[in-house]
């Protein structure tokens, strides 16, 4: 029966001859089956095959832990902020942590769980109601009112999306030595894009690496640059404090 080629339109004609093609095909088969030999093969299977299928099976690869949701999303007020989800480790296991600006108290139930005794502050009374139950509430005007937490020192001291700038000698004075000041908010240029957009409430650039520029501060990770969804600029930080008489060995503080 005539074909077509695949690469032209000319007809292909081919002739297969049954009688030789049948011939040679028992040829092989009979050479295959004088070399069979059934012992052979299930000695094969049973010393190659079997021993692999009784191994008791490996666990998979476990994937790495996923980061938080970001805080665009609609169920974020339960999550942590990704900045702070990612330096959570440089807590001291067990110490206070103090979380400025609380709201919701996303910070404080995050490392409540994890068995810190947590410390909000916030204004707003409704969301000092909402956080009572995780730890220590305290409703306070931190901008026109007494600092509420003189003489106490955090193992952490947690600040995102809130500036008042005559409050941030406070706030690095209260980690305590060893502890950690994890910040973020918005930065200049954030103007361009939405709010807040006042220069009150927008570091300006380098302003969290100079508060932690004393030889008391160890800067573990610095950020000062551009977010999208939904767009901002942003700064942040996470600093030690190091204690007054450090070790002979170098402290390691994971990335």
């Amino acid at each position: 029966m005539p074909g077509r080629c695949l690469t032209g339109s000319r007809p292909l004609r081919t002739r297969i001859e049954p009688s030789e093609y049948a011939a040679e095909s028992v040829a092989v088969w009979l050479d295959i089956s004088a070399h069979f030999n059934p012992a052979r093969l299930f000695h094969w299977i049973q010393t190659q095959i079997a021993p692999c299928c009784c191994h008791e099976q490996l666990p998979l690869p476990k994937s790495p832990p996923s980061p938080p949701v970001p805080s665009t999303s609609p169920v974020s007020h339960a999550q942590p902020s990704p900045w702070v989800w990612r330096w959570t480790p440089l807590v001291p296991a067990g110490s206070a942590v103090l979380d400025v600006a609380c709201g919701q108290g996303r910070h404080m139930r995050w490392f409540a769980q994890r068995g810190h005794p947590v410390t909000g502050i916030d204004r707003d009374p409704a969301a000092i109601a909402a956080v009572r139950t995780l730890g220590e509430a305290i409703e306070a005007d931190i901008e026109n009112g007494p600092w509420p937490l003189a003489g106490r020192r955090f193992g952490a001291v947690v600040v995102t999306n809130y500036l008042w700038r005559p409050l941030l000698p406070t706030l690095l004075d209260s980690v305590a030595e060893g502890g950690v000041l994890i910040c973020e908010t918005f930065a200049e240029g954030n103007e361009s894009v939405g709010r807040p957009a006042r220069p009150d409430f927008l570091l300006k650039h380098g302003e969290l690496l100079a508060a932690c520029a004393g030889p008391q501060w160890h800067v573990v990770a610095y950020e000062d640059g551009f977010l999208s969804s939904p767009d901002r600029f942003v700064q942040r930080i996470a600093a030690v404090r190091r204690t007054a008489h450090g070790t002979a060995a170098p402290e390691r503080y994971p990335l």
